[in-house]
């Protein structure tokens, strides 16, 4: 995992940060107000999450996005590069997303360190 972590970075030096193309690694569900809630494992073992499930546990941590994460989040279809997002951000909310490059960069970032999204470009490293 360590070495996979070295090789992605070497790769995405090479990349303008709005070039890339997130990809989510984790199932969500939207609530009646139109919010995502992002579902996160509490184990990566299958049998530790099933045990959960067996005791009536919830096998998820629940993240709870605001809407402006939850229109990223629901932007995030392997497509899309951060650059489509930031105009995305901008024609939804306008100047409440200001400064939107910035804002996305970080949160991108955010999403990408705790292991929730993965870069399309990234994808052939093993």
């Amino acid at each position: 995992m360590f070495f996979r972590v070295l090789k992605e970075k070497k790769v995405l030096k090479n990349y303008n940060v709005l070039d890339l193309t997130p990809v989510r690694k984790n199932e969500h569900i939207i609530t009646d107000a139109g919010l995502v809630t992002i579902l996160i494992p509490r184990y990566k073992s299958g049998f530790m999450n099933r045990l959960l499930e067996k005791q009536g546990r919830d096998k998820n941590f629940k993240l709870d996005l605001d809407d402006l994460g939850s229109a990223v989040w629901l932007g995030i279809d392997s497509e899309k590069k951060i650059r489509d997002l930031c105009d995305i951000l901008e024609e939804k909310f306008g100047e409440n997303a200001h400064p939107v490059e910035q804002r996305l960069v970080k949160f991108i970032s955010m999403l990408y360190q705790n292991e929730l999204i993965r870069f399309k470009e990234t994808s052939g490293i093993s």
